[in-house]
């Protein structure tokens, strides 16, 4: 069940996160002028990015790469040479 703050296509959930990274998280979402929610979910688009490019076998994950493309857009090219 979703409430009004929460479009169908996210997920809401409680997090649990040391004050120290929240801080660093905080200072980056400011930077990047972004909530600390949105630059959560950047940074582990990015995270899990990078973990698509190390696999050996990217033939089976063709959406997942579709989709994190929107956090690294290298993966597009990274996708057309596998």
């Amino acid at each position: 069940m979703s409430d009004k703050y929460t479009k169908d296509t996210d997920k809401r959930f409680t997090l649990r996160i040391d004050n120290n990274l929240f801080e660093i998280v905080k200072t980056y979402a400011q930077i990047n002028r972004r909530p600390v929610g949105s630059e959560i979910e950047y940074a582990l688009g990015r995270y899990y990015a990078g973990l698509i490019k190390d696999m050996t076998n990217n033939s089976i994950y063709p959406t997942i790469i579709n989709y994190l493309a929107k956090y690294d857009p290298s993966l597009t090219d990274f996708q057309n040479n596998i």
